[in-house]
């Protein structure tokens, strides 16, 4: 695989992650306060419940390429006792499937992502939600086989305010910010 495939085959991989930085859950299919998925602690990330207009800035690293990109991204989701699923509609198109299972703590879950095709997935990005600071992170495979490490933060700046950054490192030590926008709630 030459290097131009490799940065566009993780570039892509990503691109599935850092969306999830942006989950947005439509008021057409909200949470339900069911008492078992009170318990399981998925029914706060209905937090996300609305259409959000996204503007992000990308930084040059090794996977990506510096620019600006705007977008409105609709999660219309649903959940049982014990899954949170999400299906993101991006500039009115569907996209993927976000899937969210609990973690042992009642602040933690993983995210698994299936888009249309199938392709892209990727196992259990952990999603950490212990105050206002919620923290995505993952340990990839890059197309070349190395381990990359994936981090992004949302800082919640009221009900209808999101900043994100999302920082990848090849050694889980040094980081380097790859993006960093803010979210807006539309309202409708």
């Amino acid at each position: 695989m030459t290097a131009k495939h490799m940065k566009t085959a993780y570039t892509s991989i990503m691109a599935a992650t850092i969306a999830v930085a942006f989950l947005g859950t439509s008021t057409v299919c909200k949470a339900s306060q069911h008492n078992e998925t009170t318990s399981t602690g998925l029914a706060k990330l209905s937090v996300y419940n609305g259409t959000w207009k996204i503007k992000t800035t990308y930084f040059r690293t090794q996977y990506s390429k510096p620019h600006t990109d705007s977008i409105v991204l609709d999660t219309r989701c649903w959940n049982t006792p014990n899954y949170y699923v999400c299906n993101e509609v991006k500039n009115g198109k569907s996209s993927r499937l976000i899937i969210y299972t609990p973690d042992a703590g009642a602040h933690e879950f993983y995210a698994y992502f299936i888009t249309q095709n199938g392709g892209h997935r990727t196992s259990g990005m952990k999603l950490s939600t212990a105050g206002k600071g919620w923290t995505y992170s993952a340990k990839l495979t890059a197309p070349d086989g190395k381990a990359v490490y994936d981090r992004i933060t949302n800082t919640f700046k009221g009900p209808d305010a999101i900043d994100f950054k999302e920082k990848i490192s090849l050694d889980g030590k040094h980081w380097t910010t790859m993006n960093e926008g803010h979210e807006t709630r539309l309202k409708k």
